[in-house]
C-alpha cells in the first residue's frame, strides 16, 4: 500500500515535470516565432527602403539625362519649342532647364 502511494506520487510528479517542460518549450517557441516575425518585418522595411532609394536614384539619373539631352539639342541650334516637341516635354520644363544654363 505504501509503495502504491509512492508510485502514484512519482507518476504525478512525472506528469507535472512533463507539463512544466512542455510549457517552457511552448514559451520559447512563441518567443522565437515573435523574434522571427520581427526580423521578417525589419527585412521587409529594409527592402522597401532600398527600393525607394533605387527608384529615387533612377529618377534623378533620368532627370539629368533629360537635361543633358535638352542642352545637346540646344547646342545643335534647336529652339525650346522644337526641343519640347522632340522630347515630348512641356515647353515650360525645357525653358526652365535652359534658363539654368544662362545663370
Amino acid at each position: 500500500m505504501f509503495s502504491e502511494a509512492l508510485r502514484i506520487m512519482d507518476r504525478n510528479l512525472e506528469r507535472q515535470m512533463v507539463e512544466e517542460i512542455r510549457a517552457e518549450l511552448e514559451a520559447k517557441l512563441a518567443a522565437a516565432e515573435a523574434k522571427a516575425e520581427a526580423a521578417e518585418e525589419n527585412a521587409k522595411k529594409a527592402i522597401a527602403e532600398a527600393a525607394a532609394k533605387a527608384a529615387a536614384d533612377a529618377e534623378a539619373k533620368a532627370h539629368e539625362a533629360a537635361k543633358a539631352e535638352i542642352f545637346r539639342l540646344r547646342l545643335l541650334g534647336k529652339s525650346a519649342e522644337e526641343i519640347s516637341k522632340e522630347l515630348s516635354l512641356p515647353p515650360n520644363t525645357v525653358r526652365e532647364v535652359l534658363s539654368t544654363a544662362n545663370q
